[in-house]
């Protein structure tokens, strides 16, 4: 298994404080429940098969499921609604979290 970390600078050229659909070019709401929707519902995306219900709103990036297409939304509007409960760490993900405990915290 082969992966593939972002440097920080290009981490942060992914977050829009101003997210825009690259396929409407309608300007959204910074709302991740609102962007997921756009995705879904966008007729100028162009979908690889009608099974890709989810596309993002900004990159190619497409899935089958809304679960998946959340957590990667949260990477371009830099949201990391999950916190440590034993230090100030915050992920965008609970399986992240777990990680984190699992190696700072020895939980």
């Amino acid at each position: 298994m082969q992966f593939f970390f972002l440097s920080l600078k290009h981490q942060y050229s992914l977050i829009s404080d101003v997210p825009t659909c690259s396929y409407c070019c309608s300007v959204l709401m910074r709302n991740a429940e609102f962007l997921m929707n756009h995705g879904q519902t966008c007729l100028a995306m162009n979908r690889p098969s009608r099974m890709y219900r989810y596309m993002c709103y900004t990159c190619d990036y497409h899935s089958y499921s809304n679960h998946t297409l959340l957590r990667h939304v949260r990477i371009h509007l830099g949201e990391k609604p999950f916190k440590c409960s034993h230090c100030d760490y915050f992920s965008s993900t609970v399986s992240n979290i777990k990680r984190h405990m699992l190696i700072r915290h020895n939980m």
